[in-house]
């Protein structure tokens, strides 16, 4: 029971502290969410809408290794349509949207 109890606490002081961090931020009608000093969050309010441009995991370079680390997981098909998708040049209309976006 005590167990019980002092997890309970725990974890609502880390839910307390989660909103604290979180009463700042404001999605606009532009559905972009922004802190209080007007700073860009996230470009689109959502369930995808993270700036992937910005994400280090995400840069070229990396390419190769997350392929080689995702084929142990994938099934082959899955594998040849991340290939694609990484080695095609379709993503770069998408990257100048995001600059166009950002700027």
């Amino acid at each position: 029971l005590i167990d019980t109890a002092v997890k309970t606490a725990c974890i609502g002081y880390l839910e307390r502290c989660l909103m604290k961090h979180f009463e700042g931020l404001v999605v606009n009608y532009d559905l972009t969410v922004r802190d209080s000093d007007g700073s860009v969050i996230q470009i689109q309010y959502g369930e995808d809408g993270l700036a992937v441009e910005k994400c280090t995991y995400l840069k070229e370079e990396y390419y190769p290794f997350l392929i080689a680390n995702q084929s142990t997981i994938l099934r082959q098909d899955e594998y040849s349509c991340i290939v694609d998708i990484c080695g095609s040049t379709k993503e770069k209309p998408i990257i100048k949207t995001f600059k166009k976006i950002r700027a």
